[in-house]
């Protein structure tokens, strides 16, 4: 409800309207704080990134390595300092929702996968004005059909670290539905609770997700073959873009390769 955080200030008595406005300054400024320090981090992140010549290749793993952070994350601060400036940014924080706080980092970090200046402005717009949150804020972007559709332009680096990490916090979860969730499953059928219904959808999703991860792990494995005959380009452990690595996957191979090489095909039949 839009309205809900100023009634329920309404209802407040002085005592507590003090305390609200205390932590309500402290949240603000500790996620404009926040917001601050990182976007400067990305900054530097970014120019790492372009500089292969001046900082190394691997410049942004050794530094995750170094920091103890995830390679995903700081990537992640780079593409929020390249959407906005640090003017921009001032003048962003600068406002606040409906909460009384400043946008999130998290919410930026979504805003980063739109393409459109644009679009960005719009989606802003309503997480300021409604009090989106960030998962409400991912789910309009993810259902959208204009241009505030997944950026594809992102860095391919940060769409297969982001599936490194969604993969290794699965292959966990996994593991602890295998040792407790399935094990209270035979305790309670042994019981006599009927489980037939969610065992069935259970079973069915997960032979979709089995199916899909069998996909996905031959046209890893058929990329990396490709990758293992092919050298691999200076100054770039990863392509910049995903039409550049697209353009160069269909040319460069076949300059390379010989008659008696043959390129695997990838699902679908594209070398």
């Amino acid at each position: 409800m839009k309205n809900a955080p100023q009634h329920a200030i309404n209802e407040m008595n002085a005592s507590l309207r003090r305390k609200y406005e205390t932590i309500r300054e402290l949240f603000s400024g500790n996620t404009a704080d926040t917001v601050r320090v990182r976007h400067q981090i990305g900054g530097m992140i970014s120019e790492i990134r372009n500089a292969p010549d001046k900082y190394g290749a691997r410049g942004v793993i050794l530094l995750a390595t170094a920091l103890g952070r995830d390679e995903t994350t700081l990537y992640r601060y780079g593409q929020v300092a390249t959407r906005w400036t640090g003017d921009e940014l001032g003048v962003l924080l600068k406002r606040v929702n409906i909460f009384g706080e400043p946008i999130s980092w998290s919410h930026l970090v979504e805003l980063t996968a739109v393409n459109s200046k644009r679009d960005r402005a719009a989606l802003i717009e309503r997480v300021l004005g409604e009090g989106l949150s960030v998962r409400e804020l991912a789910r309009v972007i993810s259902s959208s059909s204009t241009d505030t559709a997944r950026d594809q332009t992102r860095p391919l680096a940060v769409d297969l670290s982001e599936m490194v990490s969604a993969s290794e916090r699965y292959e966990r979860r996994a593991s602890r539905w295998s040792e407790v969730l399935l094990t209270r499953v035979e305790e309670a059928i042994a019981d006599g609770v009927d489980l037939a219904p969610l065992l069935d959808k259970a079973e069915a999703a997960q032979a979709r997700l089995l199916e899909s991860c069998h996909k996905n792990l031959d046209r890893l494995r058929d990329a990396r073959a490709r990758f293992s005959a092919t050298p691999p380009r200076k100054n770039d452990e990863l392509p910049e873009q995903t039409s550049t690595v697209r353009g160069r996957d269909r040319a460069a191979p076949r300059r390379r390769r010989s008659k008696a090489t043959k390129v695997p095909l990838l699902a679908g039949g594209r070398r």
